[in-house]
């Protein structure tokens, strides 16, 4: 009886491996995926969701967050919830939502929210996770790139920061 579920653990310790090794193999290219810090932010072709079109060389002179965002996710919601609490404390930062579903998020936000219906904007980010955020200064240099949830005290700090830095 022994031998048997020694074998057991030995055999789903080596079917184990494999599984182990792809998961993290994905995650590390996932994260890697993506524009960088230092690296700038493409002109960008959007649409409002009331369907007239929005240039990402407009947001130029004040820093921006984008905010990758699909409107099925709950991580996404908890993330709009969280950036809704703290942007009173950035009044100087523009946070503008990019639906990939092309559907506004069910929170109620006063942010602009936009659409890339054709997906060319997501091919251009080489990004599909959500929630992702990129953090562009003024000159429209990302600064910040972040994938996944956080909560908004430790973010304040991180764009507070950066803000600052980037003056």
């Amino acid at each position: 009886m022994a031998r048997n579920y020694s074998l057991a653990i030995v055999l789903v310790a080596i079917l184990a491996v494999p599984a182990l090794f792809l998961l993290f193999a994905h995650r590390l290219a996932v994260g890697a995926a993506g524009l960088k810090p230092g690296e700038s932010l493409p002109a960008l072709e959007l649409v409002g969701l009331d369907g007239r079109p929005v240039d990402s060389r407009s947001w130029s002179g004040a820093p921006t967050l984008l905010v990758l965002f699909r409107s099925t996710c709950g991580a996404c919601e908890r993330e709009i919830e969280g950036l809704t609490q703290i942007a009173p404390s950035l009044p100087e930062m523009r946070i503008i939502l990019l639906s990939l579903d092309s559907a506004a998020p069910r929170v109620s936000t006063g942010f602009q929210v936009l659409c890339d219906p054709s997906g060319r904007v997501v091919r251009k980010l080489r990004k599909m996770m959500v929630p992702t955020l990129y953090l562009v200064n003024e000159k429209g240099t990302i600064v910040y790139v972040r994938t996944g949830l956080r909560e908004p005290e430790s973010e304040l700090a991180v764009f507070a920061g950066l803000l600052e830095q980037s003056r």
